[in-house]
């Protein structure tokens, strides 16, 4: 099953004063059951939370600056540990670690949500705090016909802070070569499903296509397309095709069933 979706195309609703969501894809859609997309816009000098959620979860900051409030203690907790957030932030939430996200810019608090609903394992790892991280220098090129790709460096070692199904993150940014450079095409060991993963990407900034079985598919900023482990195909954007932006930015998830 391969869905692309459009977040322009999805009604927003309002899960608290100041506060919208767009869901983007719900659980039912899902190979595993158990995988949701959503994105939250909050209005300055608001908050969503508190949130407790039995399975793992990332946020990403599309734009804007807020914080992400912890307790540490879980339930009952008074005192909450404060991590500032803005744009192109990270944050992995291990299950059943209480938080809530409020906006303290003067702007839009736009937060993209991807979570996974699965109870903890007994020998799971229990971690205090809530990891932040940023964008840092890139890892990997990867060379394609008419685009290369540099691949910037996300948390790898998930395990360790409690992670079980979340295997794999990485930005993107896709820049356009010039017609006459055709670079030789470049295997990824991070890009091919394995029979065991849904992908989930989701386009940051940009516009392009994702050509699939050799059909071209338009997308721009806001859409996410998933593939559960039976799509055998390669989800990298091969084409842009508006002349006008030369680069497109999209995040890719792997998570294990």
């Amino acid at each position: 099953m391969l869905l692309i979706r459009n977040a322009e195309n999805i009604e927003r609703v309002r899960v608290s004063t100041g506060v919208t969501e767009t869901r983007l894809l719900s659980i039912n859609e899902t190979a595993s059951g158990r995988l949701a997309v959503s994105t939250y816009e909050l209005e300055p000098w608001s908050e969503y939370g508190p949130i407790e959620y039995e399975g793992e979860m990332i946020y990403y900051v599309l734009s804007g600056r807020g914080n992400l409030a912890y307790a540490p203690g879980g339930p009952g907790e008074i005192t909450n540990v404060m991590y500032d957030w803005d744009s192109d932030s990270y944050s992995y939430i291990a299950p059943r670690q209480r938080h809530s996200m409020s906006n303290q810019g003067q702007g839009p608090l736009s937060v993209l949500r991807v979570q996974y609903d699965a109870k903890r394992s007994p020998d799971s790892v229990i971690p205090w705090g809530v990891p932040i991280f940023k964008l840092y220098n890139p890892i990997r090129i990867d060379r394609m016909p008419s685009l290369v790709s540099i691949v910037n460096q996300t948390p790898q070692a998930f395990r360790g802070m409690g992670a079980e199904h979340f295997r794999a993150i990485e930005y993107e940014v896709v820049h356009k070569l010039p017609k006459r450079a055709v670079p030789a095409q470049a295997t990824s060991d991070t890009q091919g499903e394995k029979p065991r993963d849904e992908i989930v990407n989701y386009v940051v900034r940009g516009r392009g296509s994702y050509l699939v079985e050799g059909r071209e598919h338009p997308v721009k900023a806001g859409c996410l397309v998933y593939a559960n482990p039976s799509q055998l195909i390669d989800l990298t954007p091969t084409k842009l095709v508006d002349l006008e932006q030369l680069t497109l930015d999209y995040l890719y998830f792997c998570i294990r069933i």
